[in-house]
C-alpha cells in the first residue's frame, strides 16, 4: 500500500447533497473503486471543533475547542504532530484557521498566508482568509503544493459549498450547483493524484440546513459525506454509519504510521 494520503475536507457539504450531486464519486462507489460511508459528525457541528476532530480523533468536549471563537494552538496529538515525529512531510492548501491551530495562533495574512517551514507542523501552506476564496484556485494550490514539495500527508480544504450554504440555503439550487461544481474539481484533480500514488480521502467537516446554519443535532448539518479511494479496499456502500472520531486513525492507518491511544476509535480499514 502506498502510503502518502490526500485528505479532502470539503467545509460544510451534507450527505444527502453528496449523494445527490457528487457524480464522480459515486460513479466510483458504484463501480467498487471507492468506498462511501454516512459519517455522522460531531457536536457542535461547527467548524473550528471539527477540524481538530478530523485531525485529532477526539471529541470537542475533550480536545478542547468548542466554538470557532476558540483561537488557540492544538494541544492534542494530530496528524500533523505524528507527521513530524516520524520525519514525514505535511503541507496544506486550507482556510487560515488551520494556520491558527497547528502553525502560528495570531494570523498575519502577509506571514503567513505562504508558508515554508520545516519547523513547523504544517511545513508547506497555503493558506486563505476569505470565506469567498475559489474552489478552483484552492485545488491549483493543491497542485502546486504536490509538484514542488510531494508531501506525505496533505489536507486540501474548499470553503465554497460552506459559503454558498451560508447565503442561500442547504436546500436551495444554488448550494446543489456549488456541490456540482465541487465534484467537476474533484474529477480533474483526484484521477492525476491517484496516478502520482497518493491515496485519496473525501469528506467534509458538517452539513449545512435550510436555515442556512450549522452547529446543533438535525441530520442535514450532522451527516456528510465520507469516501475513500484507497488500495487494498473493497470499494461500494459501507451499511454502517461511521464516526468522525475514526477519521484521524484511518488517515494515519493509511500513513503507516502508528495510532495514539488517546485515539481510541477503531480506523475504518
Amino acid at each position: 500500500m502506498n502510503n502518502k494520503v490526500v485528505f479532502i475536507l470539503i467545509d460544510g457539504l451534507n450527505f444527502e447533497v453528496a449523494e445527490k450531486e457528487l457524480g464522480y464519486m459515486e460513479s466510483l462507489t458504484q463501480a467498487g473503486l471507492a468506498k462511501r460511508w454516512k459519517m455522522q459528525c460531531e457536536l457542535p457541528s461547527n467548524s473550528r471543533p471539527l477540524y481538530e476532530t478530523v485531525h485529532t480523533g477526539l471529541a470537542p468536549y475533550e480536545h478542547g475547542i468548542l466554538t470557532n471563537d476558540h483561537v488557540f494552538l492544538s494541544r492534542c496529538e494530530s496528524i500533523f504532530s505524528v507527521c513530524r515525529q516520524h520525519q514525514r512531510t505535511t503541507a496544506a492548501a486550507a482556510y487560515s484557521w488551520f494556520s491558527e491551530m497547528y502553525n502560528n495562533p495570531v494570523w498575519d495574512i502577509v506571514e503567513h498566508s505562504e508558508q515554508s517551514d520545516e519547523s513547523q507542523l504544517i511545513q508547506y501552506g497555503r493558506f486563505y482568509e476569505f470565506d469567498d476564496y475559489p474552489d478552483q484556485h484552492l485545488f491549483a494550490d493543491a497542485e502546486r503544493l504536490i509538484r514542488r514539495h510531494q508531501p506525505d500527508y496533505l489536507l486540501v480544504h474548499p470553503m465554497g459549498c460552506d459559503f454558498f450554504g451560508h447565503l442561500f440555503g442547504g436546500d436551495s439550487g444554488q448550494y446543489a450547483r456549488k456541490a456540482s461544481r465541487m465534484d467537476q474539481l474533484l474529477s480533474h484533480y483526484v484521477p492525476v493524484w491517484r496516478e502520482l500514488g497518493y491515496q485519496v480521502v473525501v469528506s467534509a467537516d458538517h452539513g449545512m440546513d435550510a436555515y442556512k446554519s450549522h452547529g446543533g443535532t438535525r441530520p442535514e448539518v450532522q451527516e456528510i459525506p465520507f469516501y475513500l479511494l484507497v488500495d487494498g479496499v473493497d470499494g461500494g456502500y459501507a451499511e454502517e454509519i461511521a464516526d468522525q472520531k475514526a477519521v484521524a486513525p484511518t488517515l494515519l492507518k493509511l500513513l503507516e504510521l502508528p495510532v495514539p491511544e488517546v485515539m481510541k476509535t477503531a480506523a475504518l480499514i
